[in-house]
């Protein structure tokens, strides 16, 4: 099940390619070949990235000219683990012939595959179990393969996920990645909605999360540990988690989404969708200013004092759920920014303070 696309030109050819990310699926890739798209996830070289994702946000987080991604996944705080060696998966079948499919998860124990269920919830599910396991005990002795016949399992239908970190994908170039595991506080609960900027107007993108799920059944409990990150990144791919004592920044609850947008007066603000709740707003103190792009732009070239560049995207849609306004913060170590819009005109923007605010106050004034 897809949970998030995004529309991003991840090897810089000037065509923008398409990302996706879903449940018991990999991180897939899919190139844009003038007009169309080709499916390149095993040359991105991300084996075993199976997972539970639920959201995706990029930017060049290491300053070095490409696109880089965040992806949110399950996390490592809770009944579910998978790896490569031993993922977790489901299997799906009509197994006592009612005309309903019969969805059935397997772990590893002792590297030993069992049933996830309890013995009460499959029987629940597949009736004809309760004579083959009288018992609780022989229920729990019995592994995967012997709690089915062959025919069975024949022909079911099966996904497995083998991993559940939320991570960092590093664009190496000519198409390849790296997956690195966020930090370990970022792991306690699922990640759902994301937003990147520089909010410590250090030079450095950073990332906003908020996370939590309500949904996982009584016998599992909430997913519920995430009171939000801020991700402080060190332009090299890095990030350290900031309490949230410092930053302020907390959403406790089932939040799915997280957008920043312009209040009337245009400053930037951040909006936290909660699930089955109501909306939570965080003014950022540190404001600066902002080039909202054009409904044409694509993306901008930004060189900075430092000798250094970057890459930074407009995107239609990122993250889970959500949509930010495709703006752009105008920082003073920036030397130069071209922007490129969709057909690959180019234009340089004037990096005057006044102008670009006054830009930004006539584009809000229209209600752009």
């Amino acid at each position: 099940m897809v949970t998030s696309a995004l529309w991003s030109d991840y090897d810089n050819d000037g065509w923008v390619d398409l990302l996706l990310a879903g449940e018991f699926m990999p991180l897939r890739f899919y190139r844009n070949q003038h007009g169309k798209l080709v499916e390149q996830t095993n040359a991105t070289e991300l084996a075993n990235t199976t997972g539970w994702w639920n959201s995706l946000v990029g930017g060049d987080f290491d300053q070095d000219g490409d696109m880089d991604y965040v992806a949110g996944n399950l996390g490592l705080n809770t009944r579910y683990r998978a790896s490569a060696q031993e993922p977790l998966c489901v299997h799906a079948k009509d197994y006592n012939k009612d005309g309903r499919l019969d969805p059935v998860l397997s772990y590893y124990n002792q590297g030993q595959q069992y049933i996830f269920h309890s013995r009460d919830d499959l029987i629940d599910q597949i009736n004809t179990m309760r004579g083959r396991f009288p018992t609780y005990q022989s229920y729990a002795e019995a592994t995967f393969q012997q709690s089915f016949l062959p025919q069975e399992l024949a022909g079911a239908q099966v996904l497995c996920a083998e991993r559940m970190e939320s991570s960092y994908l590093e664009n190496l170039g000519q198409g390849k990645f790296r997956l690195t595991a966020l930090p370990r506080q970022v792991q306690l609960a699922p990640v759902y909605g994301m937003v990147v900027g520089d909010y410590n107007q250090d030079g450095y993108l950073d990332v906003l999360a908020v996370g939590n799920s309500y949904a996982p059944e009584v016998s599992t409990g909430r997913a519920d540990a995430g009171l939000g990150w801020y991700l402080r990144g060190n332009g090299k791919g890095g990030f350290t988690n900031v309490p949230a004592s410092q930053s302020g920044f907390v959403a406790e609850h089932d939040a799915k989404s997280l957008v920043q947008v312009s209040r009337a007066d245009g400053l930037p603000v951040l909006v936290v969708g909660n699930n089955n709740g109501g909306l939570e707003v965080f003014q950022l103190q540190k404001q600066g200013n902002y080039y909202p792009a054009q409904s044409r732009d694509a993306w901008a070239e930004v060189k900075l004092q430092n000798g250094k560049s970057y890459r930074h995207e407009f995107y239609y849609g990122s993250s889970f759920l959500s949509q930010s306004e495709r703006v752009l913060k105008i920082t003073p170590n920036m030397a130069q920014v071209t922007i490129v819009d969709s057909q690959g005109q180019k234009r340089n923007l004037d990096l005057s303070p006044g102008l670009i605010a006054g830009r930004l106050s006539q584009d809000n004034d229209a209600g752009k």
